[in-house]
């Protein structure tokens, strides 16, 4: 807990600035970062925003904004650096039809012409308020909507609030904001947001009670037509846990509940016992199954918004090669509960609405996250750990893809993230997915370190049990340092910690990062069977180095045999020695060569030429495979062991 000691000496008379001491006095009594429903000092005036969702499949949402103003200048900004995200995705592009009164006469504003985020204006003399009105363009068929925009088909819809927050600059958790929205007849909502007492203005308008801005901008909300709402059973003593099931009929959530329910009340309990604390008053797990809206999901302190496709948590379809994604979302957005919204790194508080935030140390926020969570996914049922060890083997294999990989530490990919998650095939830097998923490797060769030192009376739950934990005084921030963890893994168990975090994360890589399932009781090797086969695809990497799915377009390891010999990124197989390419005749092909040792001859092209490249020295299929090593014991094993009943 942050706080502060102040002492005011005998001589001290200026009441100004006695006053200005017992207001940082009482500000240090909260610690940063959060500071939720109305009630506390107001920094701004407040607010009132309404919104017209009548109709959100139009992708075309009305908005409009009143707060109180006094005459002078005033800055309004449309929401930039998000909760949760890493890079500037505030979506701009979709705002449009700005008008702006005060007192009902309109007032000419102008953009800033260094951050067009930024709207300027001037209010007139007089007036009592300035009204904004505007609409909001959802992009439409992208899942990216769903954790900053509008997402929405004709049967559920999710809204997040910082689409609809154009505000004062300034301090987003000093200003108050009274919110409502209009909903198509018929429809029903979830959201973390606590509704207003008395009775709406319209039967499908739903009015919220006064929060921060920064409280309303971390709240989405989930709609539609067809809902369930299922109260979780919870272990004695824990906070509430409610899911929230929207689907795109009744006959889909009618049938899909019961296979979702179990899982997430699994989930809840496995999190306890991990974490040991909970940092929140209630949570809403907020679920739709649909077809209509893209797959995502967004991390939210008291709840989480997700979107999954009907069929993706069923019983066989969650275990199949190429699904961890959708199996991952739900335990890892949850994760993001304390470590990212509970306890956050230095640079990501919520201090400015406008201010750029450090994406310094999101190798714990996120590399933590994807292995706490991934660990949970598997406790708790939603994967095997067969499929996820796969997952993991497949995601180690293909690391070593981009000339970065050979230069570029994961803090450094960490740093340029928010320059680089938006960025296609092709970039010289690492790729982002890099700090997520070699981050989860480190974190597994960590959780090894600790079991192993301690003799297994230690694990990475001790680390979590004592990082993330403390009393629960519902939603707030507490940040973090890079020592601030090194220093809680040496009080887990005593290790040269600084050393391990330095070569992991801030050294240049070394070879592909093995170190985590070498620990853990695991080895890679190769074979030339793969463990798991996945449909429409070759996965010829560590064979002679590409990639190609049944378009034949192809992605080329750096270095690699298929590079020497000529193959280019983005050249599309034509052919495989004479015959027209198919992925079982490219198969065949490379079959052959264990015995018959003859170059392969492939036909590209690239772009408006054609060639012929023939790839010599192979030596038949080759795939890289975890084995068990006999010298060491079975962490890996032990580590997803549930630690709750079923």
């Amino acid at each position: 807990m942050y706080c502060c000691r102040i002492y005011i000496e005998s001589r001290l008379r200026d009441r100004l600035l006695f006053r200005c001491w017992v207001l940082m006095a009482l500000l240090s009594l909260f610690p940063l970062g959060f500071c939720g429903a109305a009630g506390g000092q107001q920094k701004a005036p407040p607010m009132v925003i309404t919104v017209d969702a009548r109709m959100p499949w139009k992708h075309r949402i009305p908005v409009r904004l009143k707060m109180a103003a006094s005459a002078g200048p005033l800055t309004l900004v449309f929401p930039r650096w998000l909760p949760g995200m890493h890079s500037m995705q505030g979506s701009l592009g979709n705002f449009s039809r700005l008008n702006i009164t005060a007192d009902g006469t309109p007032v000419e504003w102008n953009r800033d012409p260094f951050d067009a985020y930024l709207i300027h204006l001037e209010v007139p003399g007089g007036a009592k308020s300035v009204e904004a009105t505007y609409e909001y363009v959802a992009a439409r068929d992208s899942s990216g909507e769903v954790f900053y925009g509008v997402a929405a088909g004709p049967d559920l819809a999710v809204l997040n609030p910082a689409a609809f927050s154009l505000a004062p600059q300034g301090d987003p958790r000093a200003m108050t904001v009274a919110f409502s929205v209009s909903l198509p007849r018929g429809w029903s909502a979830a959201t973390m947001l606590p509704v207003a007492s008395g009775s709406a203005p319209a039967p499908e308008t739903i009015t919220y009670a006064p929060v921060s801005l920064y409280t309303l901008v971390d709240s989405p909300i989930m709609a539609g037509s067809h809902r369930k709402t299922i109260p979780l059973t919870i272990p004695a003593g824990d906070v509430p846990h409610t899911l929230e099931l929207f689907a795109d009929t009744d006959e889909i959530l009618l049938r899909k509940a019961a296979t979702v329910t179990p899982l997430v009340t699994r989930l809840v309990a496995e999190s306890g016992r991990m974490f040991g604390v909970r940092h929140y008053r209630a949570f809403r797990f907020m679920l739709a199954l649909s077809t209509e809206v893209g797959r995502n999901g967004l991390e939210h302190h008291e709840g989480v918004a997700y979107v999954l496709q009907p069929d993706d948590l069923d019983g066989v379809r969650r275990q199949m090669p190429g699904n961890g994604w959708n199996t991952m979302l739900i335990p890892h957005e949850f994760t993001h509960s304390w470590n990212g919204k509970f306890r956050r790194p230095y640079g990501e508080d919520a201090h400015s609405n406008t201010a750029p935030q450090s994406a310094d140390l999101i190798w714990v926020y996120e590399g933590l996250t994807e292995y706490l969570g991934d660990v949970l996914m598997v406790r708790s049922g939603f994967r095997s750990f067969d499929s996820w060890r796969h997952d993991l083997l497949r995601q180690t294999a293909g690391m070593r893809y981009g000339a970065g990989q050979q230069w570029q530490s994961l803090a450094d990919a960490a740093l340029a993230a928010p320059f680089t998650y938006v960025q296609g095939v092709g970039t010289a830097l690492r790729s982002v997915n890099d700090v997520y998923y070699e981050g989860e490797l480190v974190w597994l060769e960590a959780d090894a370190i600790i079991r192993r030192e301690s003799r297994g009376t230690k694990t990475l739950d001790d680390f979590c049990r004592l990082f993330f934990g403390g009393p629960n005084r519902g939603p707030e921030v507490i940040p973090y340092t890079r020592q601030d963890v090194i220093s809680a893994l040496q009080r887990t168990q005593p290790y040269d910690w600084n050393r391990f975090i330095h070569d992991r994360f801030y050294a240049p890589p070394k070879g592909l990062p093995t170190q985590g399932f070498e620990a853990a009781g695991w080895k890679l090797t190769s074979s030339d069977m793969p463990e798991t086969p996945i449909q429409g695809v070759l996965d010829y990497r560590l064979t002679f180095g590409i990639y190609t799915t049944t378009t034949g377009r192809i992605a080329v390891l750096p270095g690699s045999l298929a590079e020497r010999s000529g193959l280019e990124d983005g050249m599309t197989l034509l052919g495989v020695n004479g015959s027209l390419f198919t992925l079982a005749r490219l198969q065949e092909a490379v079959r052959a060569t264990r015995t018959n040792r003859a170059p392969m001859e492939l036909l590209v092209s690239n772009e408006n030429r054609y060639q012929t490249i023939k790839i010599a020295g192979l030596n038949g299929e080759q795939f890289p495979v975890l084995i068990r090593d006999p010298a060491r014991p079975d962490l890996f094993s032990a580590i997803v062991a549930p630690t709750t009943g079923p």
